[in-house]
């Protein structure tokens, strides 16, 4: 009686239960993932849902939030299936090896019935493969293969290497995971790095064959290369013919360095930064041994963190011997600004009410201009220096709150001419800067948009006179455009004539290149005067 008694109890709190269980916890959410290229499916694919959960207290009120998240992978079909859902909003991951998502990330899913016919595209990552030879087609081993894109940050080309591999005894080599875009292919050298070592005996790497850096097709410098166009799922065969040459050693030491730190050391010729390889450094003694270098003139450069030192070379037909560098600080340019005039009180765009006002100043980075990566900044708009190693640069400005009339260097004027050169062993002038408040706007419409052009659109100002800090850019993301967003402005600009451009996309905008804007063509044409606003239409883009 008493176990009757017991199962009834049981299958009373078992149908409880079940009654108590939400009508739609019990919704699917799956489909398949394939391949956007061939239209295979792609197995194995990891495929996880999450959703967030705000509990109930009973009292009506929420408990913290908490995400319910669930993980699969996809069958031999591409298929995936997630059974026992809830009602809501699903958040969809999908990932796998040599792939990516051919699109952004889908969006959420808004579950309020069963759906099964998902479709999510992965797109394959791309490879290029090759061979080094030398000029009797002898494989060439340990040899530096890197891939490069160029890219512009704020208006600058920027060279960027996206993988670096070194050849097998074969003289082959193999890049993976490559996304889409174009990319410049180049032997640089053999071996990467320095090799740390203690102890009497120099290492020996090569011997004394070498070769100069080469890119794909045969030129010596980037604007000589030939691109290499990947799409998705491409897989591309490159040769690289290189002539090797008898090449020598450069020996000397290092002071003033961190023993238990590694030292770079590199090569600058031609506007082209060379890695100084193999090398070798004693970390006791500081004597270091560059081997397998070309014949010709060049800047030897050590770095470790924010020290450096540099020395002109020049190899003939034989070692160069005791040569000595010395470790140093950056070099501290003093940065003082000078504000004048008076502002009139800006006005908010959308309601025509005075904005909140901000302090007057100009931001100044300086840009290697010599083949060397990086960027000298201060570390705010507060700053009153900016350290900078050895080396030529490009000065760029951007002023908040007003514009610059005026960016001296000592009796050089860095509006007209921008470029500078920082030497050791000297003290440089400060860079004075004189800004005045306030200054011009210019707001305006964009072109329609038309079918077969990319969503973003890139305005670019260009004043047509040398005082100036420059062109300045603006990014209208596709969003903005299709919700009718108010345009684009440009305020703070100093007096003078302007000539505006609108863009389709912002990827070859190399507008502080003076051949670049010598080849524009048309554009809008607006005086600006202190403190006033303009408003113009662009009806086309260019480009």
């Amino acid at each position: 009686m008493y176990s009757r008694m017991k199962l009834v109890n049981l299958v009373s709190a078992f149908c409880a239960l079940a009654s108590a269980i939400p009508q739609d916890s019990q919704l699917s959410l799956g489909g398949s993932v394939i391949n956007s290229v061939t239209g295979e499916p792609v197995a194995h694919a990891s495929v996880q849902i999450q959703r967030l959960v705000q509990p109930d207290r009973g009292d009506g009120m929420p408990r913290e939030a908490k995400i319910f998240s669930a993980h699969s992978l996809t069958d031999a079909s591409g298929g995936f299936r997630f059974a026992g859902l809830e009602h809501g909003e699903y958040s969809l991951f999908v990932e796998k090896p040599q792939f990516e998502l051919d699109t952004t990330r889908p969006a959420p899913v808004e579950l309020t019935s069963s759906i099964l016919d998902l479709k999510v595209k992965l797109s394959p990552l791309s490879v290029i493969s090759g061979r080094v030879v030398d000029q009797d087609g002898q494989p060439v081993w340990l040899a530096r293969v890197v891939a490069s894109s160029v890219q512009i940050r704020n208006g600058l080309r920027t060279t960027v290497n996206d993988r670096s591999v070194t050849t097998d005894e074969r003289g082959m080599f193999r890049m993976w995971n490559l996304q889409p875009g174009r990319f410049f292919l180049k032997v640089s050298g053999r071996g990467s790095g320095t090799y740390s070592y203690v102890g009497d005996v120099t290492p020996q790497f090569f011997g004394d064959q070498a070769f100069a850096p080469l890119y794909y097709g045969g030129g010596r410098t980037l604007d000589e290369a030939t691109a290499l166009e990947i799409v998705p799922g491409s897989e591309i065969h490159a040769e690289l013919k290189v002539k090797t040459e008898p090449a020598y050693a450069i020996r000397g030491t290092v002071a003033n360095f961190t023993p238990t730190m590694p030292v770079h050391f590199e090569l600058l010729k031609d506007g082209e930064s060379l890695p100084a390889s193999p090398a070798s450094l004693n970390a006791g003694s500081g004597r270091f041994e560059i081997q397998s270098v070309m014949p010709g003139t060049y800047t030897l450069r050590a770095t470790q963190n924010e020290v450096s030192a540099d020395a002109q070379v020049s190899v003939t037909k034989s070692d160069v011997e005791d040569l000595e560098l010395t470790m140093r600080a950056p070099v501290e340019i003093p940065v003082e600004t000078v504000v004048t005039g008076a502002a009139v009180e800006p006005q908010d765009s959308a309601n025509g009410r005075p904005s909140r006002r901000i302090g007057t100043f100009c931001r100044l980075s300086l840009h290697p201009s010599d083949g060397r990566s990086g960027v000298q900044e201060p570390g705010g708009a507060d700053r009153n220096s900016l350290r900078a190693e050895p080396g030529r640069y490009r000065m760029v400005a951007f002023c908040f709150g007003g514009y610059a009339q005026s960016i001296l260097w000592g009796t050089q004027d860095l509006l007209s001419d921008p470029f500078l050169e920082v030497r050791y062993g000297e003290s440089p002038p400060p860079i004075v800067i004189t800004a005045s408040k306030g200054g011009g706007t210019v707001r305006g419409k964009l072109p329609e948009r038309k079918p077969d052009q990319p969503g973003m659109i890139s305005v670019l100002i260009v004043p047509q006179f040398a005082a100036s800090t420059g062109p300045l850019e603006q990014a209208i993301p596709e969003a903005m455009r299709e919700s009718g967003g108010p345009g684009f402005e440009f305020a703070n600009l100093a007096p003078g004539t302007y000539l505006v451009y609108a863009f389709a996309g912002r990827e070859n905008l190399e507008y502080r290149n003076a051949r670049f804007l010598q080849s524009l063509t048309g554009g809008v044409s607006v005086q600006v005067e202190d403190n006033s606003q303009k408003e113009i239409t662009l009806s086309e883009v260019i480009r």
